[in-house]
């Protein structure tokens, strides 16, 4: 009787289908994720699914007084392009937006999982300036030099980087906040859409960061 149980159990779970997994953000200065691409042709037609998202459905993740949003729209002209955010705003952000229901925007996504997807993946982080290593990429590029008597300083910079994963670096230091700095990294890779796939897409452009900016280690290496 028991090993009939079990059985059942394991059935029901079989048939439930799986929860889209987000990131917590926050962790490793991560303030904002964005995964954007092309879903590759294949024998299933997106389409339908797509046109349903072209308007947006944006969702909170977390409690009321929770600031962490994700916000998904698909598209049909040219490419079957599925656009993915997930973002910290601040509380007011939100007041004049139609918020639905977190389950819907997670099942939405997730009525394309098994499909591959080469997505560009944009992570957005806030770093003290202090915290960036002297002879780094971004630190190095702050120093001051003087031209014809005036003395400058790089306080933005686009860097467009010729690498298999990653693509473009940005950054800049706010006006209002000159000990901080907001940083753009930019990297494509093939994903297949899954219950983990943000989490997966989170670590790819995380460690990348890390390796770019702090001279950490990469997973550069698992880009397929």
């Amino acid at each position: 009787m028991a090993g009939i149980e079990s059985r059942v159990v394991l059935q029901k779970a079989k048939r439930m289908p799986e929860t889209l997994e987000i990131p917590e953000l926050g962790d490793e200065n991560l303030i904002e994720l964005t995964v954007r691409g092309r879903l590759r042709n294949t024998a299933s037609k997106p389409k339908g699914k797509l046109k349903k998202l072209e308007d947006g459905i944006l969702a909170r993740v977390g409690g009321k007084k929770s600031v962490r949003y994700i916000d998904v729209f698909g598209s049909t002209t040219g490419d079957n392009h599925l656009h993915v955010d997930v973002m910290v705003r601040p509380p007011a952000w939100a007041r004049d937006k139609r918020l639905r229901p977190l389950g819907e925007v997670q099942s939405a996504i997730m009525d394309f999982a098994g499909l591959p997807i080469d997505v560009r993946i944009i992570g957005e982080f806030i770093v003290e300036v202090s915290e960036l290593p002297e002879r780094g990429v971004i630190r190095s590029a702050m120093s001051g030099a003087r031209h014809a008597g005036l003395t400058t300083r790089q306080t933005a910079q686009t860097l467009t980087i010729n690498d298999v994963a990653i693509k473009e670096l940005k950054w800049f230091q706010p006006t209002a906040a000159e000990e901080l700095v907001v940083i753009s990294l930019a990297a494509q890779k093939l994903a297949h859409i899954e219950s983990g796939y943000l989490l997966e897409c989170e670590n790819f452009i995380v460690q990348n960061f890390n390796t770019l900016v702090f001279g950490g280690k990469s997973n550069a290496a698992d880009h397929h």
